[in-house]
């Protein structure tokens, strides 16, 4: 449900996928070489990086650092729901429960290493308030309707 608002786009100048909130921007080659089992996986994360508000929130922290701490974020919410992972998607059990700010202040600057699943494109919506508030509420009424639905 929260994945249909967000538009597909598709760019090749991507590694893999990024998401500004509005729309997913993926990769073609990227998603054909993805096994078919992780298609689902890969569009969930993109959407937990919505539902957690990482858009919005990166403010003047540097961008691939931040992207890293999104995904150590977000991966372990979609391996408990049961969601299969990526051998290379950034996992730590050290960082569950944590949010991509506590992570991204214990992550080295500079730190190389596996790159992160997708971009999280802060600033590119007109209204990040705005954005995060729609959002909230489409999360709002997804938990609503999967309990109406068992």
């Amino acid at each position: 449900m929260l994945a249909l608002r967000l538009q597909l786009i598709e760019d090749s100048s991507l590694p893999t996928l990024a998401t500004d909130g509005t729309c997913i921007r993926y990769n073609p080659e990227f998603i054909a070489q993805l096994p078919d089992r992780l298609t689902p996986s890969a569009i969930a994360h993109e959407v937990m990086h919505c539902v957690l508000d990482h858009v919005s929130r990166r403010a003047a922290r540097e961008p691939r650092r931040w992207n890293r701490a999104c995904d150590f974020a977000a991966n372990p919410i979609l391996k408990e729901a049961g969601l299969p992972l990526g051998e290379k998607w950034l996992l730590n059990p050290a960082y569950a429960n944590l949010s991509a700010e506590e992570i991204y202040s214990m992550l080295p600057e500079g730190e190389e290493g596996d790159d992160p699943l997708c971009d999280v494109r802060s600033g590119e919506s007109a209204d990040a308030d705005a954005l995060a508030t729609e959002w909230k509420i489409a999360t709002v009424q997804a938990a609503k309707t999967t309990q109406s639905m068992g």
